[in-house]
């Protein structure tokens, strides 16, 4: 198994974000990588909000839903339930390889989820459920376990869940846990979902790391002033809470880090899949390029 972790990109390296439609020949030479094939029958992605493609949509919680604008503004300019104002680092990794954009698992049928597909995307708790799901259905669509082994095999799995559970969810429970102790129960939780993982049958995995804790804009009333502030205007003006509904974000959105007080921008989404595919230096021990073709 090649599990690769992956870490965010720096705020220097600033590039031109590729049209939001693109073909995938179209993009690998945007990549300068039209001499690379890429054999990738599915794109499987479990995390939290920064790559959720709505999810969020379907659990009924106001407090978490984004499908309203300006969310989404530049994803063909609907929000789809992201948290950014157009795709994720796992909607370009699609693009990139020639899939579609993986579909939220709650918006599909008991039927849908049994007929192979070209990936989903799901919290990671969703990690166990697709191992039950898949052994009893999915395995069934296949010719043979063989033919099965190796859709999964060559499938791609992209994991990030830590953002959340070391910023936001720490707050509230930094009162309750020693930091260490908290520390290896995230470890532990991740490293079970791993191993279902395995068991099942994925071999090339792609771990995210966790951005630098303090540098997201809903934390610089603590006194930080390095960290650029959010494109859209927030609920309560005070870095703190999502955009407001149906107000016009900054017209730069290329220039900005971070959409909201917690999210990254498409642009910053971008930045981090293009160095994830070449560069060894946030994505170790392999870069993605090399997973892919392993």
């Amino acid at each position: 198994m090649a599990v690769v972790v992956a870490v965010m990109a720096n705020k220097q390296d600033v590039v031109t974000v590729p049209p939001f439609i693109i073909s995938k020949k179209s993009i690998l030479k945007y990549l300068s990588l039209e001499n690379i094939n890429f054999d990738v029958p599915a794109l499987y992605v479990f995390g939290d909000s920064y790559v959720d493609a709505g999810n969020n949509n379907y659990v009924h919680v106001p407090q978490i839903e984004r499908n309203y604008t300006p969310y989404g503004i530049d994803f063909g300019g609907k929000p789809t339930g992201r948290y950014t104002n157009g795709r994720t680092v796992a909607d370009f990794i699609a693009q990139i390889v020639g899939l579609p954009f993986p579909p939220p698992v709650l918006s599909l049928s008991k039927g849908d989820k049994r007929i192979p597909q070209t990936g989903t995307n799901a919290k990671l708790e969703g990690a166990s459920r697709f191992v039950r799901e898949h052994n009893k259905g999915l395995q069934s669509q296949f010719q043979s376990k063989e033919s099965f082994s190796r859709y999964l095999s060559k499938s791609l799995f992209f994991i990030n869940s830590v953002a959340y559970d070391l910023d936001i969810e720490w707050d509230g429970l930094r009162y309750f846990y020693d930091e260490n102790y908290y520390t290896q129960l995230l470890i532990k939780d991740l490293s079970k979902h791993l191993q279902r993982l395995y068991q099942l049958g994925a071999r090339k995995i792609v771990v995210n790391n966790a951005s630098p804790i303090g540098c997201q804009p809903h934390l610089i009333s603590g006194g930080f002033t390095d960290v650029r502030s959010s494109c859209c205007t927030e609920i309560d003006k005070g870095l703190t809470k999502p955009c407001l509904a149906n107000v016009a974000p900054c017209k730069d959105r290329s220039s900005h880090v971070f959409f909201d007080p917690m999210h990254p921008s498409e642009s910053m989404h971008f930045i981090w899949a293009r160095r994830l595919l070449k560069d060894s230096s946030v994505s170790s021990p392999i870069n993605l390029i090399q997973l892919i073709q392993s």
